[in-house]
């Protein structure tokens, strides 16, 4: 049961790091995004974005591709533990406009 919890504790991390990555590639295509919502669920990291026109399902395939090439250039990541509203604070300061709830 322990090695269970830090499986899914680890799992989790990745998964945050990967909405990360999906957020950089998403700003690549979209620079001012909405970001609706961010927020763990218990199998998938959610990400839910506001994109003006066109469809952003068609441009899927490029965020895939980019999601990679960032993935492939090896960059580094830390982590750093903030409360709710701390973290808040930072999105409003990055290019995407708060909407964590």
């Amino acid at each position: 049961m322990a090695d269970e919890k830090i499986d899914n504790i680890q799992l989790s991390a990745v998964r945050h790091s990967a909405s990360h990555i999906m957020a950089q590639a998403v700003k690549k295509y979209f620079p001012m995004p909405n970001l609706l919502s961010a927020r763990p669920s218990r199998t998938v990291f959610i990400m839910i974005f506001s994109f003006p026109a066109p469809s952003p399902r068609t441009i899927f395939p490029a965020i895939e591709k980019g999601m990679g090439e960032i993935t492939a250039a090896n960059l580094l990541f830390t982590r750093k533990e903030m409360s709710k509203a701390e973290s808040q604070t930072l999105v409003c300061r990055s290019a995407f406009q708060a909407g964590i709830d």
